[in-house]
């Protein structure tokens, strides 16, 4: 059996998961044939790291070098672990498949030499104008988390409809009549579908549980002061982000408010925190994983099979019902 050079066997990895030493085995020496999910692999390769066993690069036709652009900034990445762990997973994941990796902010992405990058993965929304200049740099191009109409860039997003759909479902099924929203500083598109899911449950929208942030925790906690200012409080909120969850559930603790006994909530992305919540958040999970695996090969598409129509692909989400919700009677 392959050993590292500390000792440490692909039987210890196997071990540690609960796997088999044949899914390792696979696992680790890039078997393309093999069907697993990208968690595992992920898992795997990071068990591997925990042990200092010895992993070899992935060994492809070429070594790409790939620019990450962030597009928000590092204080804000730090309070939004959604964020975060889309730029750690892309990291890891290129490492893992011998790709090197820059990555920068947007507003330095034009003071960078190009010149050796094979492609770019963009974190977040950037405008026509950036994109287009971009676009004169590189057409190996895919954008992560946000969709652009364009003929020639890829993107991956999550179908923030059903995402939507299966919230407002969720908290209907519970007796919820009276459901709140706190979102981010802009009208997005879980605010769009909020709204149209809300209306075609025959539900009216009252304003005053409308509320905006800005995805960080401090911006959940205002706006659930302010929704809460004007004493008649939904008995339901569904909030954008977990980070911001996490301000929510803090302003209804000031408030004597209880959750799920006073208030139910309902976040959106599932980061690793969320299950430690007191309650533990029921969320909308994101496959991070698969998002970022999926935008990897849809650049190295491009780059190896010289492929140049735009591809944009739709990741599935769930939700995870945890103790932050409670069934109310009608």
């Amino acid at each position: 059996m392959k050993r590292s050079k500390n000792n440490v066997t692909i039987k210890d990895i196997a071990n540690r998961l609960g796997v088999s030493i044949t899914t390792v085995s696979r696992v680790l020496n890039y078997d393309e044939t093999f069907n697993v999910s990208s968690e595992l692999k992920r898992k795997i390769f990071e068990v591997a790291e925990e042990l200092n066993y010895e992993v070899k690069p992935k060994k492809r036709k070429r070594t790409s070098r790939l620019l990450i652009i962030r597009t928000i900034s590092e204080d804000l990445e730090m309070q939004d672990l959604y964020y975060l762990s889309l730029r750690v997973i892309l990291e890891k994941l290129a490492k893992y498949m011998n790709i090197d990796t820059v990555t920068i902010h947007k507003d330095d992405m034009f003071n960078i030499d190009l010149k050796d990058i094979n492609g770019i993965a963009i974190i977040g929304v950037l405008n026509n104008e950036e994109l287009s200049n971009l676009l004169t740099k590189s057409s190996n191009i895919v954008v992560l988390d946000a969709y652009v109409e364009n003929p020639v860039i890829d993107c991956v997003i999550i179908n923030m409809k059903q995402a939507v759909k299966d919230a407002i479902d969720y908290l209907f099924s519970l007796g919820h009549r009276e459901i709140g929203f706190i979102g981010g500083d802009i009208m997005d598109k879980r605010e769009y579908y909020f709204r149209k899911y809300v209306k075609e449950k025959g539900l009216s929208i009252n304003e005053n549980y409308i509320k905006r942030g800005d995805y960080t925790p401090n911006g959940g906690y205002k706006a659930a002061k302010e929704l809460l200012a004007h004493n008649i409080n939904p008995t339901a909120i569904f909030v954008a982000n977990d980070s911001m969850a996490i301000g929510v559930y803090r302003a209804l603790f000031e408030a004597s408010l209880k959750i799920p006994e006073d208030i139910s909530i309902v976040g959106f992305n599932n980061i690793s925190i969320s299950k430690f919540l007191n309650p533990p958040l029921t969320t909308i999970s994101i496959p991070i994983e698969d998002l970022v695996e999926t935008a990897i090969n849809l650049l190295l598409e491009r780059i190896e099979k010289n492929r140049k129509n735009s591809k944009k692909v739709i990741i599935a989400t769930e939700l995870v019902v945890r103790n932050s919700c409670k069934e109310i009677s009608l």
